[in-house]
This record gives structure tokens, sequence and C-alpha cells, in this order.
């Protein structure tokens, strides 16, 4: 009983100094010259459900913690932008409770009722020590690439640990001849987290600082398939026409970047997407495509064949390491289509290569010839995916 009792005092211990809570740096004033607030009254007014007109206040709030709420009646809406908060009040408010998921709510009364058209700011900190602050391993294929944290230089090269406070922080590499890559990555706090970012050659796709390397194939005639079982058969050859391949499976860090949002059953274990299905891919392909003004699409099998048998000196990277979406439909292979050939005109069944969901380990399951097949609104995570394109 007694032992019981410290083991929940020692858990109520731990807890209460895992969510110490946020201090006020700076208290909320007027900014003066600044015309935010009025201005915004006057071009985006706030109009309730009644079609009235609410005037408001505008207090920024510097806050260096990801997902802050700002708790009251009075609040209109807050936003995220240029590293701080924009909290919409009504004329008179007199207090306000910040929350956060890893600390206790901080409740601040503000020195003067706020005023309507008027711009604010304050500033809030985090508590400090080394049980608040995190590790980030940041690896990348460029050896030589500079890192910068929040716009600081603190390496001229890869892999690196980078310490700091827990939270969201901007980590950048930049290297010559190579297009900068940015990511948003929040930092556990009293824990590690291992990144990679790799950097793409001048030129690549880049959505938002993300980019997507790619490689051009040219024109090639190859040996495809193999006598294994019915459905790698006939072996013949096959002509390609030129295309660029992805260098890299699709990055989660691409897909919300195209997407919005990249939900975390769709991650994996090396920032590749997994767990979507062809349907969803398809729905990413059209706004990338929108985005970019670009063609880009799924390899055909006849085309991830020729990539996975010359991997090494096309420069790609990680095929046949993982399962991946093809374009095609599913059957068996004809005799008559050798020149660019793109599968059968209807199905069920989409195309999938590099593996298969058995878990028996059978060789034939790694040969570059193997052939699998999914329903394509069906997921798995062990598939990904990899974009090629038309030259």
């Amino acid at each position: 009983m007694i032992r019981n009792i410290i083991c929940s005092l020692l858990a109520l211990l731990s807890s209460l100094c895992m969510h110490a809570q946020l201090t006020v740096a700076e208290d909320c004033a007027i900014k003066d010259g600044d015309i935010t607030a009025y201005r915004m009254n006057d071009l985006d007014p706030y109009i309730n459900e009644d079609g009235d007109t609410i005037p408001f206040a505008i207090v920024r709030v510097g806050l260096v913690e990801p997902n802050a709420t700002f708790d009251s009646k009075w609040v209109l809406k807050q936003e995220f932008k240029d590293g701080e908060y924009w909290v919409y009040f009504m004329e008179g408010v007199k207090s306000v409770t910040v929350k956060t998921k890893r600390f206790t709510p901080l409740h601040y009364k503000f020195p003067e009722a706020l005023k309507a058209k008027s711009t604010y700011v304050m500033s809030i900190h985090r508590p400090e020590g080394e049980k608040y602050k995190g590790q980030l391993n940041i690896s990348s294929n460029v050896p030589q690439a500079q890192v910068y944290v929040d716009g600081a230089k603190v390496s001229d090269g890869t892999p690196f640990t980078y310490t700091g406070e827990g939270g969201t922080h901007l980590v950048e590499l930049k290297a010559d001849g190579y297009d900068t890559q940015s990511r948003q990555i929040d930092v556990p706090m009293g824990q590690q987290l291992n990144v990679t970012i790799n950097l793409f050659t001048t030129g690549s796709l880049s959505v938002d600082g993300v980019g997507y390397g790619m490689v051009p194939i040219e024109a090639k005639t190859f040996t495809m398939g193999d006598q294994t079982n019915y459905y790698t058969m006939p072996v013949r050859k096959v002509s390609l026409r030129p295309f660029s391949a992805g260098i890299t499976l699709v990055s989660v860090d691409l897909w919300e970047k195209v997407m919005g949002e990249a939900d975390s059953r769709i991650k994996g274990s090396d920032g590749q997407v997994i767990n979507v299905s062809y349907d969803e891919i398809q729905d990413f392909i059209t706004a990338l495509n929108a985005k970019t003004g670009k063609e880009f699409r799924l390899p055909t099998e006849a085309e991830w064949e020729f990539m996975v048998k010359n991997a090494r000196s096309l420069g790609i990277h990680d095929i046949g390491s993982s399962m991946e979406w093809c374009n095609d439909w599913f059957g068996k292979y004809s005799l008559n289509d050798t020149t660019n050939p793109q599968g059968p005109e209807e199905g069920v069944l989409r195309s999938v290569r590099g593996g298969t969901e058995y878990t028996d380990s059978d060789p034939i399951y790694t040969m570059p010839t193997y052939r699998w097949r999914k329903q394509p609104d069906k997921s798995s995570p062990l598939i990904s995916f990899r974009l090629v394109m038309d030259n």
C-alpha cells in the first residue's frame, strides 16, 4: 500500500516537472506605429452569424511552442504567421488563458482592457532546463551541406546532432550546386529524433522548399519478365521511350506540402510515404501537377523493372528495398505489347512491384521480375511510391 502511494507521488512529481508553466517575458502593450489592427478592421472586418460587424484588437504573441491555443469567449480567431501567434480579441477583453500540450495553462490578466483597432505585442517564454531540450540527428546525401536552425548556421556538414529547446524549429540545408531544402520539424522535448534531408541538384522539382530529385533516362530496350511463374511470362524484348524517374521514394514532407497535411499513418521509418492507396496517390499527383504545371505519374511496370535492374548505374535509390505502386492494371503480359507497354486497358487490381505481402521469405519475392497486385482503394504499410514523367 505504502509502496503504491510512493510510486503515485513520484509519478505526480514527475508530471508536475514535465508540465511546468509558461511565463510572461514581456507584458501586453500597444505597439506604437503598428496600424495592422486598424487596417484589418477596415479591409477584413469580422462579421458574426447575425451579420453584425465586430470591432477587434490584435495581440501578436511571441511564443515558440506549437499548437498553442488562446482560450477566452472573447477570442474571435487566432492564426500563426511570421513566427508568432496573432490573436483577434473583441474590444474590452481583460484576460485570457494560454493552453499548450506540454505545460500547465497560463492565466493572464491584461494590464488594461483591450481597445478595438489597436495592435498589441507580448512575449511568453517556455521553462528552461535540459529536460525541456531535445536532440535532432540530421543526416543528408550531401556531407558538405551546411545546416541552419531557425536561421542560424549550426554546422558545416552532416551528419550533425542539434540540441535545443523542444518544439517546432525551421531546419535548412544548403550546399553549392543544390537547391536549399527546408523543413519545419517538431523536436520532441527530452527525446531524440532522426531526420534525413536530402539535397537535389539545382533545377530539380521543388514545392515550397521541399525538393524531389529526378534522373533522365534515355530510350532503352531490355529483356522483361522471366520463366518463374505464369504472370512473369512471356519473356520478351521491351522498348521504352525517354522518361525521367524519381531518385528516391516520395517523402512525407513533399506529400504534406502538396496535400496540406500528412496523417501519422503514412509516415515511413525513413521519411517516405507509406500506407496510401493507388487512388490516394492519384489525388496527390493531380494536386502536384496543378501546382507545378508538369505531368507526373506512377511508373509503368516495364519502367519500374528497367529501373530496378539498372538502379546503380542510373543513380536511383531505395528501389527494390520496399514495395512500390505501378500505374498498370494487373494482368498477364501480352506478346504484342512490347513498345512502351502500359498493361491491360482495364482490370480490378493495380500492379505493385518490389516484394509481397506474404509473410514467408521465399527468395522469389525479391526478384526484380516478381509481380504483386492490390485493390486500388486499399493501402499497406509495406507499399510506397515514386514519380516519373515523360521527357
